[in-house]
């Protein structure tokens, strides 16, 4: 599968305030941006409605996307959670343009989605990567004022 423009890690939690102060006491990034996120997925149990809250900052040209899951089809980040309040790796982002040539890619290979939604201005798709590299693959489009709001750095490379 396709890594040229990653630029984001995701982490699941189930304290993101707990996993937000962690972040920036002990690694120094700081000013998250949060988001009470109501998104319509589409799984392979079916669709329905994912409730969940994310923090996201950037530390340099990556960005940290913190994760806690609350109901609806979240088992994508439940499956992955740790018995207790700490945070696990979940995901690389990468960064596109189309995701049809990634979802064409993952029915080449039988790489299974995992799960596909979209919000305004976004569409975003997690390939299950696990027999791999142990994590999910999330590619995401976007268009310019979605990048925008997540405070894309000037500088960074965008076509990816």
């Amino acid at each position: 599968m396709y890594l040229p423009g990653h630029f984001q890690n995701g982490y699941v939690t189930r304290d993101l305030e707990r996993a937000v102060a962690m972040f920036a006491r002990e690694y120094g990034v700081h000013d998250f941006v949060y988001d009470d996120a109501e998104v319509v997925v589409t799984t392979p149990g079916g669709e329905g409605t994912a409730r969940f809250r994310v923090a996201l900052a950037w530390a340099g040209d990556r960005q940290v996307e913190l994760i806690q899951p609350e109901s609806g089809p979240v088992g994508l980040y439940l499956d992955a959670l740790p018995a207790d309040d700490s945070l696990r790796f979940h995901h690389m982002g990468m960064r596109c343009d189309s995701l049809e040539p990634i979802r064409a890619e993952a029915a080449r290979r039988g790489w299974p989605i995992a799960m596909a939604g979209s919000v305004p201005g976004i569409d975003f798709m997690y390939i299950d990567a696990a027999a791999q590299l142990g994590h999910h693959l999330e590619y995401m489009c976007a268009t310019p004022e979605a990048w925008e709001g997540m405070r894309w750095p000037e500088g960074l490379a965008v076509s990816l």
